[in-house]
């Protein structure tokens, strides 16, 4: 584990229990051989700049959200990992998004009755739909639509269905 900030890495030394910290990313780069990936959370203008230092040292990367701040970055990034032969994965994570906060905040007072379907999926817009089906403690199943930016708890009465794509 690496921050800049001392106290940022006291922190997460203690809350992870890692006996292992680092000044900088340099110099955990520079440090034991025995990395085999790296997980970059860093601003996002710094990303492109991280994941590249740690591919260029062999390391697989898992990468907080922009990957990249220009098309530019976007192809050398692509170029990269085709070059390295090593896998970049970018950590989309939705958690602190408002629909989701509305959902576990609705879950944690039952508001959903029992959840047996739950799918979410990013348009190439931005947008995240999200569609979630529930039994209700009065039997009927509802549906919960959020959009971008809010949500909306919809109560309606659908037939449960299974598909498989």
């Amino acid at each position: 584990m690496a921050d800049l900030r001392a106290d940022r890495r006291e922190r997460l030394r203690q809350t992870y229990r890692c006996d292992t910290a680092y000044n900088s990313l340099d110099e955990m780069l520079r440090g034991p051989d025995n990395l085999d990936a790296v997980g970059v959370f860093s601003g996002a203008p710094d990303h492109f700049a991280h994941v590249s230092l740690c591919m260029r040292h062999g390391l697989r990367v898992i990468c907080a959200v922009p990957a990249v701040m220009t098309l530019e970055q976007a192809q050398r990034l692509r170029e990269l990992e085709e070059s390295t032969g090593l896998h970049y994965m970018m950590a989309e994570t939705s958690y602190a998004r408002q629909p989701c906060i509305y959902a576990r905040n609705l879950h944690a007072v039952e508001g959903f009755g029992e959840l047996y379907y739950s799918n979410s999926s990013t348009t190439t817009t931005g947008a995240v739909l999200t569609l979630c089906l529930a039994t209700s403690h009065r039997g009927s199943t509802s549906r919960t639509v959020p959009g971008r930016g809010g949500g909306a708890f919809l109560p309606c009465t659908i037939r449960p269905t299974v598909s498989a794509c």
